[in-house]
C-alpha cells in the first residue's frame, strides 16, 4: 500500500469518533401530541407529531433506535406519549434525540385554580 493511502486511512479513522460524538442532542417540547407512529418493520421510523409549546407550530420528531432497546423504549416513552395524547391540557411532552431517541419526559402544565 502506498504511504499516502495509509496516512489518509489513519487520519479518517481518527476523525470518525469525533464526527459521531459531535452530534448535538435536540429537544422538542410538545404542547399537544396529535399522533404517534411506530411500525413493526425496521424500515419505518417511529414518529411523534403535534403542536410545539410556545410557537404553536406543527412539528414532528422522527428517530431511529437500536432494536435491542425496543423493550425499554416501549416501557419508557410509549406510556408518556400516550398520556400526553390522552390529557392534552395537562402535560407537556419533552422528546430528546440526536439520531436515536435519548429520553422522553412529561412536565405538568400550569393548571387554572
Amino acid at each position: 500500500m502506498s504511504k499516502t493511502f495509509i496516512s489518509i486511512t489513519l487520519a479518517m479513522s481518527l476523525m470518525l469518533p469525533a464526527m459521531f460524538s459531535a452530534a448535538a442532542n435536540k429537544t422538542k417540547v410538545f404542547d399537544t401530541v396529535t399522533s404517534f407512529k411506530q411500525a413493526a418493520r425496521s424500515s419505518l421510523l417511529p414518529k411523534v407529531s403535534g403542536i410545539e409549546k410556545d410557537s404553536g407550530a406543527n412539528i414532528s420528531v422522527e428517530f431511529t433506535f437500536d432494536r435491542s432497546y425496543d423493550a425499554s423504549f416501549a416501557m419508557g416513552c410509549l406510556p408518556l406519549i400516550l398520556t400526553a395524547m390522552e390529557k392534552p391540557g395537562r402535560y407537556y411532552l419533552h422528546v430528546t434525540w440526536d439520531v436515536q431517541l435519548q429520553n422522553c419526559m412529561l412536565s405538568l402544565k400550569a393548571q387554572p385554580e
